[in-house]
């Protein structure tokens, strides 16, 4: 139950860590092998010495400790990407500049966007 609520993992990888805390969470990346083979996609929580896995549906929330990034799971994890910073153009607007890049700062603050 713990895995579900407020879910937050560790990061991504595709093979079991060489050590994890009980409790420890992770999203199983593309192409999974050793004990996490055939669970692409899961949420791999450790239980004492073994990997329990939980399989994603639609809406599910994960924040990416990693990436202070929260994912979304549509049929696949979803996260989404930043936009890049205005630059050059023929009119310089400084203080619009100055406003988008204080959206994209608290939307990174808000783990909407990754941390850079």
């Amino acid at each position: 139950m713990d895995t579900l609520v407020h879910t937050a993992i560790v990061g991504r990888s595709a093979s079991s860590p060489v050590s994890s805390n009980d409790g420890g969470n992770w999203l199983v990346d593309p192409s999974p092998s050793g004990e996490w083979a055939g669970f692409e996609g899961h949420i791999a929580t450790r239980v004492g010495t073994e990997w329990s896995f939980i399989q994603p549906c639609a809406g599910m929330r994960v924040f990416d400790q990693h990436s202070g990034q929260m994912l979304l799971f549509d049929g696949a994890w979803q996260s989404a990407d930043a936009p890049a910073q205005p630059q050059n153009g023929t009119t310089i607007d400084v203080e619009a500049r100055q406003a988008i890049t204080e959206i994209i700062s608290e939307l990174r603050n808000l783990g909407i966007f990754a941390r850079s």
